[in-house]
């Protein structure tokens, strides 16, 4: 499983990126939290940026009731963006919690992010590169 510090400077940075505007670290959420699946974490790092794109990082209790919590990284979770604006200001549970979780791998096996019939992604890993690379350097 690659850790944050082996991502691509792009991918270190969008992580980062996104998840500051909630006060909290990209590479904390990343390296040291369930919030990204495996199978999220073991795609391309354009591939990770990419299904990134399409996806909110959703607050369990809502930041317009709980301003407290917005920076608790045990409140937050990668969910598809329609779904997390769909619901609003109102109190994620358990049950939409566990479905976007699923929907993270799903994701990663269907390549589309965001369910709209197009691929996102194109699924191949960084060591699926490498692997590449090597054999044309071998034959």
């Amino acid at each position: 499983m690659p850790k944050f510090s082996q991502l691509s400077k792009e991918a270190q940075d969008y992580i980062n990126q996104r998840f500051e505007q909630h006060g909290m670290s990209g590479e904390h959420a990343f390296d040291n939290t369930d919030i990204f699946t495996d199978e999220v974490k073991d795609l391309s790092n354009e591939d990770m940026v990419a299904y990134l794109r399409k996806k909110d990082i959703s607050h369990i209790n809502p930041q317009s009731e709980f301003p407290d919590q917005s920076d608790n990284y045990d409140n937050v979770y990668l969910e598809d963006a329609s779904t997390n604006r769909e619901r609003g200001a109102e109190i994620a549970n358990e049950d939409e919690i566990e479905e976007a979780r699923i929907d993270q791998v799903e994701d990663t096996k269907d390549l589309d992010v965001d369910e709209d019939g197009v691929q996102d992604i194109s699924g191949d890993s960084d060591d699926d590169d490498l692997i590449e690379d090597i054999f044309d350097l071998l034959f």
